[in-house]
């Protein structure tokens, strides 16, 4: 009892014994309300977690969704700056772009143009190339120019059948060279020389073989070649330019010099034109499969959800600090 009281003296037992109960009273609400908060914070505590576990995943989903456009993007953008270093290679002034959807109109546009007018230009060689190799085969083994080459191969056998028998060009250059007036007949490259007797059937054996001929033939006697220059239609007709500079012998022989480097020359500036046409037109290809794989609209729309997505991170980021901050407290 003196161990139980503070001042036995001067209060009563049973009125110590009623503070006590009324302290143990105290003392076991205030644990039941420790219980109940530690209760309550234990609960918030889970909810805390439950929600981390919750923004961890979306955190993760959308973190995962952002690194796939991220890495398409990046895609895009290497396919982009791959598809620049083509185009300035094709023209120098494209070096400067920067973004192909921008100037894609004009740059298909002026690729579009530059394809057509290379390949005019190609065919344009290619022409002058077959025509240069088609001279250079048809006339490359004459001694003496002739206009048909199938009938310059005949020529040689008819002339053992017929009493006479001479190409324009053998008889202008076997004439009296003081006869420049013979020299504006334009058509000594496709006259055939024979006399009045022969005349029928040089004719003759002409039409035979007509199927094969290149050009129309004249033929001619002595006596009418002698005389051409008195023609009134000898200025009518225009025969092309090496006819009249190819009745010469020593200019037929550098014409032919001069065909055959011309056909060489022709063709190397075909195959180069053939190469610069086929990169742009790689070029063009290129730029159409970008645009394909990678559509303005798509790339805008994918550049915006990027944008949403590291928004959404970030927010998911604030809150997940927050309720990791709420548990650590």
């Amino acid at each position: 009892k003196q161990q139980l009281l503070s001042n036995p003296e001067q209060e009563e037992v049973r009125e110590e014994v009623k503070r006590w109960e009324a302290r143990t009273q105290y003392l076991d609400d205030e644990i039941i309300q420790l219980r109940k908060e530690v209760q309550r914070l234990s609960e918030e505590e889970k909810e805390a977690e439950e929600r981390i576990a919750q923004y961890q995943t979306s955190f993760t989903e959308l973190d995962r969704d952002k690194n796939y456009i991220d890495f398409e993007l990046s895609n895009m953008e290497k396919a982009e700056k791959q598809l620049i270093e083509k185009l300035a290679r094709l023209r120098q002034q494209w070096f400067a772009l920067e973004d192909i959807y921008l100037s894609q109109d004009s740059i298909e546009k002026r690729i579009i143009e530059t394809i057509d007018n290379l390949s005019k230009e190609k065919e344009n060689l290619l022409l002058q190339e077959r025509l240069a190799y088609r001279y250079e085969d048809d006339y490359g083994k004459q001694d003496i120019f002739f206009g048909d080459k199938y009938l310059e191969s005949q020529l040689h056998i008819w002339k053992n059948q017929l009493d006479y028998l001479v190409t324009g060009v053998e008889f202008l250059q076997s004439s009296d060279p003081s006869q420049d007036e013979w020299k504006q007949y334009t058509l000594w490259p496709i006259t055939l020389i024979t006399t009045n007797k022969s005349k029928a059937k040089l004719i003759e054996k002409l039409s035979n073989i007509s199927d094969r001929l290149q050009f129309p033939i004249n033929v001619m006697s002595t006596e009418e070649a002698v005389s051409i220059h008195k023609s009134e239609t000898m200025s009518q007709w225009i025969a092309p330019t090496h006819w009249e500079n190819n009745t010469d012998h020593e200019s037929f022989e550098k014409w032919k010099d001069d065909i055959s480097e011309y056909a060489k020359n022709t063709t190397k500036l075909r195959i180069e034109k053939e190469k610069e046409l086929r990169q742009w037109e790689a070029g063009l290809t290129a730029l159409q499969q970008f645009l394909v794989e990678y559509p303005f609209d798509e790339t805008v729309s994918r550049k915006a959800e990027l944008s949403k997505l590291k928004n959404l991170l970030e927010e998911l980021s604030i809150k997940l600090q927050k309720e990791k901050d709420f548990i650590k407290d």
